[in-house]
């Protein structure tokens, strides 16, 4: 093979495989590592081969997660097909695993099952079974993080050698359907999982042979012994993850990668579980600073606000965590600062900085988590996706930040799936951001601006919630300053119905309590009323700035001074 094809120059050969060889080289184009996976010509030249790699190709390449190796384009030059993917340095698991001298720490392994667990959701989700999962298909990048590769592959020689009779994949991970050329689906990856698990805890997989035909023997009718026979005072908790994945019958293992993912998040919190990692101290804190606008125009500064805003509530809904609220954290927007005044004037022990660049219906976000004492990078990540992917990513900092300061995810039990997952209308995304831009503002033509941009929200999305709680919210702003001529209890009236429109949309939301306790306060002189609105909105996020606010403000009114003090120092800490 020369040393270039199409606009790739090939640096290096990284491994090799049945499957076909991989390169690492360099982007001509875009000047870039990247990562070129050459399918063996022996595969390669079927008709129906080709054509099945290609179109599920194509569909691995629209997955977008960030525990998946990404697929930048598929290509074909001069009879050569082959995968260009990101590079990623840090090499295999397996690497991992053979370098180290004792097995791996709990902790690190339920880090990274949880991230290959990540991976395998999101693409079963996508109707995309990996059918290799094994070690040496975990990448790992230079900061640690878990990115499962080679999706799809397998899949194709599935088809293949399933009309020949023979099998495919890796014989120690692979599942007892696989060994027998039965059908398989997902559960078939989970049970691949186990064996993953099990080789990181104990440096093997569960099953092991020189001799393949043992191995295969083995899966299909010898128990996978317990890891904790191999490994003392392994948790019991984890002893029984493992062997379930490794259950002979499918039907007897976990049913989905999201249930399996649920247990081992569950590993992270368990105080006596041995894994290392246990629930933060109570004084873990981030400041968010406010994010840079990057886009080409510089024209997104109201998207960068909302988009700081909205990941200062995701991380709020952190357990054990502080989060400083937007009005402190905004006192640095657009300074120079150095990262050990922020830590000395917010009392934070970390801040997390970030860009975004914003064109068309694309954003690339870039963010970095950083300890205050000394510089120290805690996290880094860069995230180009749909502008349809905008929560996920949200979500996926949050996480990210928790695990950092070894925080738990609030349950969030009593919230709606609605609340978490809810498409939504990405125009009235934007409109409601712009309102929040605006409002914060408070001025007289901001608040006005912010009403205009809540009401264009809630037209192209009737069912967006957090769009009527702003709406709701400046209705109140306006009221209260006489900022139209009508008369100021008539906006009062349309406060009143956006907020029980939001609270009927979404009942969890804090920010919709809190508009309704606005209005019962200023409205219906209802201070009872407005008292259960604002308990019930700190109930459902106990780090809501303003929900405190507000309350010591109402409590004030009715002479509740003691209450009202402890209210607004709680703001002030936040």
């Amino acid at each position: 093979m020369a040393a270039r094809i199409a606009h790739y120059e090939l640096l290096e050969r990284i491994s090799e495989g049945g499957m076909g060889v991989v390169y690492r080289a360099r982007d001509t184009k875009l000047d870039r590592l990247v990562a070129l996976k050459f399918l063996s010509r022996d595969i390669g030249s079927c008709d129906e081969d080709v054509a099945a790699f290609l179109h599920e190709a194509r569909a691995i390449s629209r997955l977008s997660h960030p525990n998946i190796a990404t697929i930048y384009a598929v290509e074909e030059d001069e009879g050569d097909r082959f995968l260009a993917f990101e590079y990623l340095p840090g090499g295999t698991l397996a690497d991992v695993i053979r370098a180290a001298r004792e097995p791996l720490a709990l902790s690190q392994i339920v880090r990274w099952g949880a991230h290959i667990v990540r991976a395998l959701a999101h693409a079963h989700r996508h109707g995309i079974v990996h059918r290799d999962v094994k070690s040496a298909n975990v990448l790992l990048t230079a900061d640690g993080h878990a990115k499962l590769t080679d999706f799809g592959v397998a899949q194709v020689a599935g088809r293949r050698d399933g009309s020949t009779g023979e099998t495919v994949g890796t014989a120690a991970y692979m599942s007892p359907e696989q060994v027998q050329g039965l059908p398989i689906d997902k559960r078939s990856d989970l049970f691949s999982v186990g064996a993953v698990l099990f080789e990181m805890a104990v440096g093997r997989p569960p099953f092991h042979d020189v001799n393949q035909s043992v191995i295969f023997y083995d899966v299909v009718h010898t128990p996978a012994p317990p890891v904790s026979t191999l490994r003392p005072h392994t948790p019991a908790r984890f002893d029984s993850i493992v062997a379930r994945l490794l259950e002979k019958d499918p039907e007897r293992r976990y049913q989905t990668a999201d249930d399996l993912l649920a247990d081992i998040e569950s590993l992270r919190s368990e105080p006596t579980s041995g894994l290392g990692r246990t629930q933060s101290a109570p004084d873990a804190t981030v400041a968010v600073l406010p994010f840079v606008d990057m886009s080409p125009e510089r024209d997104q500064e109201y998207f960068c606000d909302g988009m700081t805003e909205e990941i200062i509530a995701a991380l709020s809904e952190i357990k054990g965590l502080k989060v400083v609220s937007r009005t402190s954290s905004f006192e640095f927007k657009n300074r120079a600062y150095d990262i050990r005044e922020i830590g000395s004037q917010l009392s934070v022990d970390t801040v997390l900085e970030g860009s975004v660049r914003k064109a068309g219906d694309r954003v690339r976000i870039a963010v970095q988590h950083i300890k205050v004492a000394d510089g120290f990078h805690l996290w880094s990540d860069r995230y180009e996706r749909s502008l349809e992917d905008i929560f996920a990513i949200q979500e996926e900092i949050a996480e990210a930040i928790a695990g950092n300061l070894r925080c738990k995810l609030l349950a969030q039990q009593d919230a709606p799936p609605a609340r978490r997952k809810a498409a939504v209308n990405l125009d009235a995304y934007n409109s409601y951001l712009a309102g929040r831009y605006h409002i914060n503002q408070r001025g007289k033509q901001a608040v006005l601006k912010a009403m205009e941009c809540f009401r264009e929200a809630v037209r192209a999305d009737q069912a967006y919630a957090p769009a009527w709680s702003g709406l709701a919210e400046a209705y109140v702003l306006s009221a209260a300053r006489s900022m139209f001529e009508a008369d100021p209890a008539e906006s009062l009236v349309e406060a009143d119905k956006a907020a029980r429109r939001a609270i009927e949309l979404d009942g969890g939301s804090p920010e919709a309590h809190v508009a309704l306790a606005l209005v019962k306060m200023r409205k219906d002189w209802d201070w009872a009323g407005a008292n259960a609105e604002f308990e019930r909105a700190i109930e459902l996020n106990e780090n809501h700035a303003p929900a405190h606010h507000q309350y010591a403000m109402c409590l004030a009114f009715q002479n509740r001074l003691d209450e009202a003090l402890e209210h607004i120092g709680r703001a002030r800490e936040l």
